[in-house]
């Protein structure tokens, strides 16, 4: 099991292979990881769900930017889009600096990396 969580937890960059596998390394505390199935398992789910949430996002960042490209201001863009207009205007932003070289992806990472430095 030591192998396989080390293995997973190079090719994936997950935190969280790492994680169990130091504490496999501990006999004592080897109960805390009750199977190699459920951990496998929860690791699939969450990555599932940070998949669904990534493409939302991408889609909403696809969304607004077609509107932008038609001349709506955010405000109107959130009405559309029964969107919060704070959530709106931060990704009208974002993809107002990159304009003339959209890319949903590299919005969505900057986002993400703001979402992420507010923590």
């Amino acid at each position: 099991m030591d192998a396989i969580l080390k293995m997973m937890a190079v090719l994936t960059g997950n935190k969280k292979f790492e994680d169990a596998q130091n504490r496999t390394g501990h006999k004592d505390r080897k109960e805390e990881v009750a199977s190699m199935r459920t951990f496998l398992d929860d690791a699939w789910d969450e990555g599932m769900e940070q998949g669904l949430e990534r493409g939302l996002m991408e889609h909403l960042i696809r969304q607004i930017y077609k509107k932008m490209l038609l001349g709506q201001e955010s405000a109107q863009i959130a009405e559309d889009l029964v969107e919060e207009e704070e959530t709106v205007q931060e990704i009208y932003d974002v993809i107002n600096r990159s304009l003339s070289e959209f890319d949903v992806e590299k919005v969505y990472l900057e986002l993400k990396d703001k979402e992420m430095a507010a923590v």
